[in-house]
């Protein structure tokens, strides 16, 4: 290190009080306050989407719009949000919310933000690592201008980890003020990173007498107006004033997207124009760190705050990724001498800061897990739990390595009962009746037979190979592999990397070492079918990377892979055979059902147009007919032709359901006027029954969004299967009722009702009750399918409730909706 200069130092005070500060911030994180609910926002609404607390939230529920916090309009979740930070953990909150047409308001009671150590563990552990990064930085090249840019990235993103938002009190200045840092740091730290690439490795996009001030002014620009409107908004506490803040924070979100954007673009450029392979290779480290790192929490985090005010997945766990940014940057110091920073150290330092890395790692799961699964602060328990699984994890580490060397050493199954381990495999390969089963089958007699550590199986479906099992690995699910290469698989029954076998055969190939260590694995062996095409594959690893595969074991792995081909293709013969018997079959029950459709409709059609031919008739070849009995004629005629029509309309409307064109028309509706209209169109139908329809629906009835046409045709429908279906004592109930947000149509009759058998599927195309009344009735068997598809269509239900032999009721429950604006839905 060089001399210090009155800048460096002064930037080495500044770096050690930024730390402070953050550490000091660390324990304000748990006194973090938040509403015991959370809320979406649907439709320029704030609405409770759960309950955290059932006690803390009093009587709010789930659907609740909430519309003013402490007498100020809400309007968006981030007040709230904000509202709580300036409370303490325990402090109530006055709650104006909206249920159904009536206001409310209660009182609630804050409960901590976080419920774990969880994320101050991770905030402060990657909050630090970058820190250091920044001044080791510094300590190497305090004069050099491009080493200061990136160390005041860094420390910048140091302080936008560690110091994230907390409890705000607007008294103490110290809790805001550090807000304050946050806000400034923010976009400070993207934008200086971008800064950064301009100049290295080499200067590029224009002069830096200009690109400096306005990149680094612009974020200066907008951390100043956050800074003031989050001041202001914190003082005054204002729905208004943090309105303005909060149009700054998303304008300062939009900022560093535009800077990382930048940033990987300059850096994607500088390694394009790179003039040397140890300049790209420094670049590399440097994108890889800077793109891995921040962009998880960019499209996690920022994207959805600037799009949807909300966050993706907890900040935790996208903040533990930007541990990758000091990780790669340390990497790219160590072994390519970034910015000429050189590091002198050896293979024990390594060897004790990888075991120290590993360790501290091991305890961060730990930790993570309990939190995670308990949902509780961390006590002094779980931290002695930590502490002890790590003592025991170290003690019992040798002992476990010399007794896998004696099992590996001196246990060899297969060798040993060769014969019996066939016989074994080829018993247990006949019983295998299923796929599924017999990879099974494979995982676990390469378990009980050969010295191997972990297994794998493959498919070879469409250009991929599909994870079908594991055994103690985690392998890769899905991986593609081209044509050629799948030939090229199939050519050889061996792939192994060179030190996994210590035989020399001529069916084991090494050529795919690169594929198979990229897969996790030693060994692979393709399944082939009888044609030589690839099937799909087995991979498996010895006990220990210093134990290889013998000549005898190799050669039971082959009688399992050989007995897996051959029982993969008994199976996908009898799969095909099964497939063709059964679609075959579907065919012809669908050209029967066909068929029974034409003929029903055939005749349903028939018999209105055989009463409307004969009354015509008469009327036409009879010279004196009385007026009286005329007009009952044409009223016979026009009621028959009314029905045709409906039958017609059945047949059209579910062709076009069927063919997914069926469109509805919604507009403000009044119900009285769709079950007028509906019981006039089957008057005729059931005065020439002799039938009775009894109507009972409340004046006060509220109007809701439908198509009009359509509910028409539900009724009818209900009416004319009741009439049909009530051979005796023809009496039909239409009651109309409103049961909270919805309103209930119910048409009962007293007919020959519906057994528990057929109820289940009477909503489905051409089903027919099968007994000897029903089919005297007739029927095409489509108009509940109808009428369901318009119910569902309108976001409502249909349910039917039977007695066989004493009739149904079939019940249309429709939402009630307050916007009658016109609109189209198909």
């Amino acid at each position: 290190m060089k001399k210090l200069t009155p800048p460096a130092l002064a930037a080495f005070v500044l770096d050690l009080a930024i730390l402070v500060v953050c550490i000091l911030h660390l324990p304000s994180i748990e006194s973090r306050a938040h509403v015991p609910f959370e809320v979406t926002e649907d439709r320029e609404r704030v609405v409770v989407s759960s309950i955290l607390d059932n006690h803390a939230s009093s009587v709010l529920s789930v659907g609740d719009v909430i519309t003013n916090c402490n007498a100020e309009s809400v309007g968006g979740d981030e007040f709230i949000e904000f509202t709580a930070d300036r409370e303490s953990i325990g402090n109530t909150l006055r709650i104006g919310f909206r249920r159904g047409n009536e206001n409310r308001e209660t009182s609630v009671v804050l409960i901590p933000y976080y419920t774990s150590l969880r994320f101050t563990v991770i905030t402060g552990f990657v909050g630090f690592a970058f820190w250091l990064i920044g001044f080791f930085i510094l300590w190497n090249r305090p004069d050099e201008h491009v080493a200061r840019v990136l160390h005041w990235s860094i420390i910048f993103m140091s302080a936008t980890i560690f110091l994230t938002q907390a409890r705000i009190d607007p008294t103490d200045f110290f809790l805001v003020f550090k807000r304050e840092l946050l806000l400034f740091a923010y976009p400070m730290a993207g934008a200086t990173f971008l800064y950064f690439t301009t100049l290295y490795p080499r200067p590029k996009l224009g002069p830096g007498a200009l690109k400096g001030p306005i990149i680094l002014g612009s974020a200066f620009l907008i951390a100043a107006v956050a800074v003031v409107l989050f001041s202001k908004a914190v003082v005054g506490g204002g729905a208004e004033a943090f309105n303005r803040f909060q149009l700054s924070y998303d304008i300062l979100h939009f900022m560093l997207f535009l800077y990382g954007i930048g940033t990987i673009a300059s850096m994607v450029y500088s390694y394009v124009v790179s003039e040397s392979r140890e300049e790209r290779r420094k670049l590399q480290w440097i994108l890889w760190g800077f793109v891995a790192g921040p962009t998880p929490f960019i499209g996690l985090i920022i994207i959805p705050q600037l799009l949807f005010s909300t966050d993706l997945v907890p900040e935790e766990y996208a903040t533990l990724f930007m541990v990758l940014v000091p990780l790669c940057l340390a990497i790219s110091f160590l072994k390519y001498r970034l910015l000429d920073i050189g590091v002198l150290i050896n293979r024990s330092v390594v060897y004790t800061v990888l075991t120290i890395f590993i360790g501290t790692i091991y305890a961060a799961a730990v930790l993570l897990v309990v939190s995670a699964v308990g949902g509780k602060r961390i006590s002094d328990e779980y931290l002695l739990v930590i502490a002890f699984s790590l003592v025991v994890a170290i003690a019992l580490n040798p002992l476990r390595l010399a007794i896998q060397r004696f099992v590996n050493t001196t246990l060899f199954p297969a060798r040993m009962r060769y014969r019996e381990s066939v016989r074994m495999i080829s018993s247990e390969f006949h019983k295998v009746i299923s796929v599924e089963q017999l990879f099974n089958a494979s995982i676990s007699m390469l378990a009980q037979l050969l010295p191997i550590s972990s297994s794998a199986v493959y498919s070879y479906k469409g250009g991929s190979m599909v994870l079908q099992q594991a055994d103690r690995a985690n392998p890769i699910a899905k991986f593609l592999l081209s044509e050629q290469h799948a030939r090229d698989i199939g050519s050889s029954r061996v792939y192994t990397v060179s030190s996994a076998v210590n035989v020399h055969r001529q069916d084991i190939d090494t050529t795919k070492e690169g594929l198979l260590r990229k897969l996790g694995f030693a060994v692979g062996i393709p399944f082939l079918g009888e044609s030589g095409q690839l099937l799909g594959m087995l991979l498996v690893n010895p006990r220990a990377e210093t134990r290889r595969l013998d000549e005898g074991e190799i050669d039971l792995l082959l009688t399992i892979v050989h007995q897996t081909e051959e029982t993969l293709e008994r199976l996908q013969l009898a799969e095909r055979f099964i497939l063709e018997r059964e679609g075959k079959r579907h065919a012809e029950e669908l050209n029967m059902l066909k068929s029974y459709f034409v003929s029903s409709v055939s005749h349903e059609l028939r018999t209105p147009l055989t009463s409307i031919r004969m009354f015509a008739d008469t009327l036409r070849e009879t010279k004196a007919v009385k007026a009286k009995q005329s007009r009952d004629y044409l009223d016979i005629i026009v009621g028959e032709t009314d029905r045709l029509a409906r039958l017609i309309n059945n047949v059209l409307d579910f062709s076009r359901i069927e063919a997914g064109l069926k469109e509805f028309h919604f507009v403000s509706v009044d119900f009285h006027d769709v079950v007028n209209k509906s019981v006039d169109a089957v008057r005729y139908q059931v005065e020439m029954n002799g039938g009775n329809i009894r109507v009972k629906i409340p004046k006060a009835l509220p109007r809701i969004d439908a198509d009009a046409d359509a509910l028409e045709e539900v009724i009818v429908n209900l009416l004319s299967n009741a009439l049909k279906y009530s051979p005796g004592k023809k009496e039909i109930s239409l009651t109309v009722r409103k049961d909270g947000r919805y309103v209930e149509c119910d048409v009962g009759d007293k007919g020959l009702g519906i057994s528990e058998t057929d109820l289940q599927h009477i909503f489905e195309r051409f089903f027919r009750v099968k007994d000897d009344r029903s089919n005297e009735v007739g029927g095409a068997g489509i108009g509940l399918s109808v009428v369901q598809h318009i119910v569902e269509a309108h976001g409502g239900t249909i349910t039917a409730h039977s007695t066989f032999g004493k009739g149904s009721t079939f019940r249309v429950r429709l939402p009630i909706t307050s916007n009658h604006e016109d609109h189209t839905h198909r």
